[in-house]
């Protein structure tokens, strides 16, 4: 592919886990795009569904890679591929797997030399007829090339770090392409290589290609649709009305098993990257599909966050009704506690019917009759 210079517009969040291309999953889903350093306080407090069900596969992708235990990293992709299993919230535990994977082997904080090298050598030589080393070796070349290049704006990068730059997408980009029979079997191989296609400056009718061949595979794979996003955003390749055609594309897609949902989870994806979504976004097909998720996945994590998002967009009502829904604490869907208490305050939670020990914290913002603060609080039995 032909390299241009848009290759390297603007800023580009692209952190293993803060980014709009590489979220981490708990956020979808995050990530922030993750979303969690610290998945053991997240899973001591008390909305740990997500955090929970996330760490078992955590676990176990770093214990086979202190071990170079090849053959238990395959069977994780090759099971959660094929029964397409989600965690209690709804996301794919195929799409946890391979952000681990790149959490453990891509580049740490300020170290950009890439020392996974000899692991993926070996991996591949054990196993060269499984997807998931070199699609994981991919994705850790291309996570790589965004640390050499750093986020900075375009006018920063100098020739040199963006002929470095490009020479490792384009070694990400030759593994895929040359073990495209094997990998491709995994909806994930799309994913990564829809990012490099955004660093390759690849054409709209080319990306659109590799799109729908992807979803064609697997419509139902988040991470198809959360990794295109970044193409369609503005200050890259697209419009804000872009992004919305995107968002309802993989919302028709997915239709089937999500409803709209699939709408919510791409504008959840987009406010976890710090991402402005007010000029694309259509509220009202916005409470729908959040409801569709709820619907499907009725876990504390998705009330929470779409309380978070109603009240990023100014609708106390709608987070107020979803505060409401939270049987537990629900601090871990905000990073900023301060947000979280303004939009409590501007919520005017008032009304919940569900009060416990629990949601003592909350006795005041929520007006508790001072019987139940009595029974629940100064002498819970």
């Amino acid at each position: 592919m032909i390299w241009t210079k848009r290759t390297i517009l603007l800023v580009i969040a692209m952190l293993p886990s803060v980014a709009c291309s590489a979220a981490a999953p708990l956020g979808d889903e995050a990530a922030k795009q993750e979303v969690i350093s610290d998945l053991g306080k997240r899973a001591a407090s008390p909305l740990a569904g997500e955090a929970a069900d996330q760490k078992p596969i955590i676990d176990a992708v770093k214990t086979a890679i202190d071990r170079h235990d090849y053959n238990a990293l395959n069977k994780m992709e090759t099971e959660f591929r094929k029964t397409r299993s989600r965690t209690g919230s709804g996301i794919w535990r195929l799409s946890v797997f391979h952000w681990r994977v790149l959490t453990e082997l891509g580049p740490k904080k300020g170290d950009c030399q890439d020392r996974s090298a000899d692991f993926f050598k070996g991996w591949i030589a054990a196993t060269p007829d499984q997807p998931a080393p070199y699609i994981t070796r991919a994705a850790v070349l291309e996570d790589y090339a965004w640390c050499l290049r750093g986020d900075g704006f375009a006018s920063s990068v100098s020739a040199l770090v963006f002929g470095r730059f490009a020479a490792k997408v384009d070694e990400a980009s030759k593994i895929l392409a040359d073990h495209r029979r094997i990998a491709a079997i995994d909806p994930h191989y799309y994913a990564v290589m829809e990012r490099i296609y955004i660093d390759q400056g690849a054409a709209k009718a080319d990306f659109k290609r590799l799109l729908e061949e992807g979803t064609a595979q697997e419509p139902d794979y988040h991470y198809l649709y959360f990794d295109a996003y970044r193409y369609y955003q503005p200050q890259w390749y697209g419009s804000d009305a872009e992004v919305d055609e995107l968002a309802r594309y993989a919302a028709a897609r997915t239709a089937r098993t999500e409803g709209l949902g699939m709408y919510a989870r791409f504008y959840w994806f987009a406010t976890d990257c710090k991402c402005s979504i007010r000029n694309s976004i259509d509220w009202p097909t916005m409470k729908a599909a959040m409801r569709d998720v709820m619907d499907r996945y009725p876990s504390d994590w998705n009330a929470a966050n779409f309380a978070r998002i109603s009240c990023d967009m100014r609708d106390y009502k709608e987070a107020g009704n979803w505060l409401n829904r939270v049987k537990k604490d629900y601090s871990d869907a905000w990073n900023d506690e301060v947000e979280m208490r303004r939009c409590e305050s501007m919520a005017q939670v008032q009304k919940s019917t569900i009060h416990s020990a629990e949601r003592c914290p909350y006795a005041a913002i929520e007006a508790w009759p001072n019987a139940d603060f009595e029974k629940y609080c100064r002498h819970p039995t």
